[in-house]
C-alpha cells in the first residue's frame, strides 16, 4: 500500500490487486510496536488514504492470471477469486508484494511445549486481554 501511495502521489495511476478481501495483510495481526506505535491506527488511516486516492484503483478479491508484455508495456489479466469477473489490466510497470507468513517451525520447542509461543500468538492474546498461560512451576 505505501507503494501504491508513493506511486500515486508521484502522478502513475495505479492498480492494487489484493486476493484477499479487505487490504492490510500481516499488518492486521500486528497490534504493538517497538517504539509505542499504534500499528492498527496505522493501518486503518492508510487504508483509508489508498481507498479514497483518486489515482489508485483498489481490487479485493482478485488474482493476477496471466502476465505479459515488457517494460513500459504489460498486459495482466486478473480473476475474481470467485471466477465471475476477468478484467485486463495495461500498465507500466509491476510491483509485487507476496506477503509473508510466520515461521510456524519447530524451532524452540514450537507447538511440543506450550509455554512457548509466536509473537504473533502473544500480541492475540494482549489484544484480546487473554490470560498468557499458567504460572510456570519455579523451583
Amino acid at each position: 500500500m505505501v507503494a501504491a501511495m508513493s506511486m500515486a502521489e508521484q502522478g502513475y495511476q495505479v492498480f492494487l490487486v489484493e486476493r484477499e478481501k479487505e487490504l492490510g495483510g500481516r499488518l492486521r495481526q500486528i497490534f504493538y510496536s517497538g517504539n509505542g506505535g499504534d500499528p492498527q491506527a496505522y493501518l486503518r488511516e492508510l487504508v483509508k488514504r489508498v481507498e479514497s486516492h483518486p489515482r489508485i484503483e483498489v481490487l479485493k478479491g482478485y488474482q493476477v492470471v496471466e502476465n505479459e508484455g515488457a517494460v513500459g508495456n504489460f498486459k495482466t489479466k486478473i480473476a475474481h477469486v470467485d471466477g465471475s469477473t476477468q478484467r485486463v489490466l495495461d500498465h507500466g510497470t509491476t510491483i509485487i508484494a507476496t506477503g509473508g507468513k510466520e515461521y510456524r517451525g519447530k524451532a524452540y520447542f514450537l507447538g511440543e511445549d506450550s509455554r512457548v509461543i509466536t509473537q504473533e500468538e502473544l500480541e492475540n492474546r494482549l489484544s484480546l486481554s487473554a490470560p498468557l498461560s499458567p504460572k510456570p512451576n519455579l523451583l
